[in-house]
């Protein structure tokens, strides 16, 4: 079975969008949004960008431009990872896997957060997976998954972003906006990353920078490509190939 391809990013608004469109664009894979806030779709924009792409329907959609927590919040709702990762059976599990799973029944499953074990990689005969995207995974092609803002945005209580990236076994790659003290917020990403045992497959920027040498010593971590300040963006996507290393991840 294929890892799926998660794009993660070092805030909110640095294109992880256009990151994901342009993944979706040049390949056969589908995509994921597990939980989107704010009036705008970023669903949307991959299917106009990206017309060739299946689209996995949100587990959850909230009105307010917030972290999903504090959206969910205000609509009254508590979100359960068991919405949203629906557990494989495994041949080494004991937890029971046609009930649904609390949110600290989740968390205590090894590996999955750093406050238990965090060295410990899925292996592969588990998968935290809505049973769907289970199902898409083990066709011809992969999943992309976006996040929602940065890898600590909270999903629920005790549960954050990067909960979410380790519960599903993926590669990742981290979008930056290039800015004043961005590469401070990529080296923290990637080193919360890391902590955790989640691949990083490489950095992609928004905006030209001259410290693409610097960024790459530091992060050690390769930068995949960085896209131009361009109002064109979409045909920039279109011309823009991918590289052999997100290739290779597909």
């Amino acid at each position: 079975m294929t890892r799926p391809l998660f794009i993660t990013g070092t805030d909110t608004d640095v294109g992880k969008t256009i990151v994901s469109s342009w993944v979706c664009a040049h390949s056969t894979a589908k995509y994921w949004k597990p939980v989107q806030t704010g009036a705008d779709s970023d669903a949307s924009v991959v299917a106009r960008i990206s017309a060739h792409t299946e689209i996995i329907p949100e587990a959850y959609k909230l009105r307010a431009p917030l972290s999903a927590y504090d959206a969910a919040k205000l609509e009254d709702i508590n979100i359960e990872l068991s919405n949203i990762l629906k557990q494989a059976p495994a041949p080494r599990t004991s937890i029971d896997a046609d009930r649904e799973l609390d949110n600290n029944e989740l968390l205590q499953k090894p590996g999955n957060h750093l406050v238990h074990e965090p060295n410990v990689m899925w292996d592969n005969n588990e998968c935290f997976l809505p049973q769907k995207l289970c199902n898409n995974l083990a066709s011809d092609s992969n999943v992309i998954i976006e996040g929602a803002g940065g890898v600590f945005v909270p999903i629920a209580k005790g549960v954050f972003m990067i909960d979410l990236i380790k519960m599903t076994n993926s590669n990742v790659i981290v979008v930056s906006k290039s800015k004043l003290g961005f590469q401070n917020h990529i080296y923290l990403t990637i080193e919360a990353l890391r902590l955790r045992g989640i691949d990083v497959i490489g950095i992609v920027l928004n905006g030209e920078t001259e410290f693409v040498d610097t960024i790459e010593t530091f992060a050690k971590t390769k930068v995949l490509h960085v896209f131009p300040w361009e109002n064109d963006i979409e045909g920039v996507i279109k011309r823009t190939e991918l590289p052999d290393e997100i290739r290779r991840a597909l």
